[in-house]
Order: C-alpha cells, then structure tokens, then sequence
C-alpha cells in the first residue's frame, strides 16, 4: 500500500471514529421526554382567567380557548368566547393555568417562567427504515422538544443536552451544581423528583436562592 495513501486512511479512519463516539456521546446526553416535568412552574397569572395574547399587545380575557385548523379557504384560528382570532395574529394563550406560546404555526407549553422561560413542545417525526428485504418503512413516532427563551421577547432556543443547561445557568452556583453532574446521578435524581431538571431553571430565575 502506498505510504501516503496508508496516512491518508489512517487519519480518515480517526476522524471517523471521533465523530461517531461524539455523536454517541451526545446521543447519551441529549435531554429526553419525561426528563422535564410538564406540569407548568413559576405562572404568575394572579386572576387565573383565560386569555388570548394578539402580537400587537392585545390580551382578550374569557373562559373558554378553543382551536380549529383551517381549510383551503378558513385559516387557522383560536377562539376564547364569541372572539375568534387569524392564528398568525395571536402570540399566545392561557388556558387552565398553562400558557401556550404560538411560534412557526405551533404553540409551544411554557413549563417554566422567569428570567429564562422553558419551553416543551411534543412532535411527530417520521423514522424511516430500510428492511431486510429492501422495503421502505416510515412510521411516525412522537418527540419532545425542549426551547429556552430569555425574558419574554427573546427567540427560542432549541435544547438538545444536559451540557447545553450548565453553560446555562454557570452564573448561578446553587444551579450549576444541580447540572453538574452525571447523566446517570441526573437520571436517578429524576425518579426522586420529577422536577429535577425544572428545578434548575426556577432556582436560577429566583436570584439563585
């Protein structure tokens, strides 16, 4: 074998394999359903009403919130009471002490609320897999994914690892040592308390007390 071509392989071969144990690596790492409790923390709505939130600044309270998907000719809109709304002029609703945030067409389940908003959307995404006989198969299968915000205006941030919540929260001590640990110490803390991971966030937005 030519010794420039065997160097070349070689060093192929190593990048190769520092990219798979990267990405098993991360795969390990990555935040999963059920890691983040969905019950909502931190809703400061002290009325409790319902209410729908218009781009413009517009809040419309009432009791009921209500969607339908459009059809060719009928947009998407959300309904409170008798008051029905084009969904792209609504930025979000509150509906049984959940507030729901509109973005790219979906709303997405604030699960915490402060300085850093956490968000959880569950979606479905088509796996395809190739059969021993050669056959195609796509299925769906539902995720979840999880965004951060910072303050009440600012983008959607998508969270994909643990490592992603400490370079988070590295100013807060009581929150970084919650993050800094584990993936298997992070998943036993979880079964003791399904708030674990929400936990983080709340203590950081609390002034790290």
């Amino acid at each position: 074998m030519n010794p420039s071509f065997k160097k070349n392989l070689y060093s192929i071969l190593a990048s190769v394999f520092f990219l798979v144990i990267a990405a098993g690596s991360s795969q390990v790492n990555k935040i999963r359903c059920g890691e983040f409790s969905l019950k909502p923390n931190g809703e400061n709505n002290t009325d409790h009403r319902n209410f729908v939130e218009l781009f413009d600044g517009t809040i419309v309270y009432g009791s009921e919130v209500s969607m339908s998907k459009g059809t060719l000719f009928v947009k998407d809109n959300v309904k409170i009471d008798n008051n029905k709304y084009n969904l792209k002029d609504v930025k979000a609703y509150f509906d049984d002490g959940v507030y729901n945030l509109q973005h790219n067409g979906n709303f997405y389940r604030r699960i915490v609320h402060g300085k850093l908003n956490l968000y959880a959307h569950i979606g479905l995404v088509t796996v395809t897999t190739v059969q021993s006989n050669g056959a195609i198969q796509n299925r769906g299968e539902s995720e979840c994914f999880f965004f951060v915000q910072n303050g009440e205006d600012g983008q959607l941030v998508l969270l994909v690892t643990k490592d992603e919540i400490k370079a988070l929260v590295k100013d807060c001590p009581k929150a970084f040592a919650l993050a800094d640990k584990t993936n298997k110490e992070i998943r036993r803390a979880i079964r003791e308390d399904t708030f674990y991971l929400n936990n983080i966030f709340t203590i950081y937005n609390n002034d790290c007390k």
